[in-house]
């Protein structure tokens, strides 16, 4: 700053002082001639000149230092806000692709739940095309409902929306300047990063009979709409955007 480089300066003079006075180094002292004036007033008009010059030289200098510290904290400041918006922008495409996987394994496992309930009660079952056929065995069942979905693409879905969640997970982690109102963040994401990759991994094998399935999609379900939701009061909802998604995959509310 202004008062270190004033010493700084002020050090530098001494030195040069002190090896002059101790004739280290002779110099030779220049003859400075002044203008020969005619009058007393032509003296002090010169030295006034002299004098309002150096000023104005230190002014412009204090100008030009403080113009520099000021760009230097905006362009900070603006980094800053960059990397927030950057950090914002991942965060809620993560909470986006977490809702649209909410939502669709909500579909899935509740079409297993189904299938398996009309196999096991009423011998029936809805196979990989749609239809409605004679079946007693629950494996059978929930197989046709699997290639439906494996088919249709919804499986494959659910595994690129969980990639993207890894991809923007590591890009909001790798940026540090954040505030601390999202700092907790991390520890919801973390979370929801847990419950998606168990939800994802029900789709694709279900398992237990049909009591603890039933039990563990509504926990695992559940959970997940309640951790979405807890982190509302940070990132925005993505409830109206993830339906719409839903609805244009599959033409139809649920």
């Amino acid at each position: 700053d202004i008062t270190l480089s004033l010493i700084g300066a002020l050090g530098i003079v001494v030195l040069l002082w002190y090896i002059i006075r101790s004739k280290i180094i002779h110099i030779r002292k220049p003859k400075i001639r002044f203008p020969k004036t005619t009058s007393v007033t032509q003296r002090i008009i010169l030295i006034s000149s002299i004098i309002v010059l150096v000023i104005a030289l230190c002014g412009f200098g204090v100008y030009k230092y403080r113009t520099y510290k000021k760009e230097k904290q905006e362009q900070a400041e603006k980094q800053k806000q960059e990397e927030l918006d950057r950090y914002l922008q991942n965060a809620t495409t993560f909470k986006y692709d977490a809702s649209i996987i909410s939502k669709l394994s909500t579909i899935i496992l509740a079409d297993y739940h189904d299938n398996w309930v009309n196999a096991i009660w009423n011998n029936t079952a809805t196979d990989a095309n749609g239809l409605k056929r004679s079946c007693s065995k629950f494996q059978k069942a929930i197989e046709w409902r699997i290639d439906y979905y494996t088919n249709i693409g919804c499986l494959d879905k659910l595994d690129s929306l969980e990639t993207d969640m890894s991809k923007v997970y590591v890009e909001m982690d790798s940026i540090k300047q954040v505030t601390d109102k999202y700092v907790s963040l991390k520890d919801s994401y973390d979370d929801i990063r847990g419950k998606v990759s168990e939800l994802v991994e029900l789709c694709k094998s279900p398992s237990g009979n049909i009591t603890e399935f039933g039990h563990t999609m509504n926990d695992m379900t559940n959970g997940l709409v309640t951790a979405l939701k807890e982190t509302d009061i940070y990132i925005e909802s993505q409830e109206d955007a993830s339906r719409r998604y839903i609805l244009d995959m599959f033409n139809y509310d649920y």
